[in-house]
């Protein structure tokens, strides 16, 4: 197999992720990546933090094929074994329980 070129798209960014919502469409798993931004200054300015804002923006959209899909979640299961070997269980903020994703 030839030896891939890499190179790095023009609007290639860092994108820190707060949230995925998405779901299912014909021949393909659709993921929109999300960030939160949270503005607390007015709130601690004013001493009221119900001033505190959060303001989501959609930082990118992902279109998996079933079979990239299955890669994707092989690929980011091993690293979070390989992270919780490393540094610990990561708490689930619902407990575990996924039926509300299915």
């Amino acid at each position: 197999m030839p030896e891939p070129e890499v190179s790095y798209s023009d609007d290639y960014k860092t994108i820190i992720v707060d949230g995925v919502i998405g779901g299912l469409k014909l021949g393909y798993i659709d993921a929109i990546i999300f960030s939160n931004d949270c503005n607390v200054a007015n709130a601690l300015k004013a001493n009221d933090m119900s001033k505190i804002t959060i303001k989501q923006q959609l930082m990118a959209r992902l279109y998996f094929s079933p079979l990239q899909a299955k890669q994707f979640q092989q690929w980011i299961t091993h690293h979070i074994e390989e992270y919780e070997k490393k540094f610990g269980a990561i708490p689930s903020l619902d407990g575990g329980n996924m039926d509300k994703w299915k």
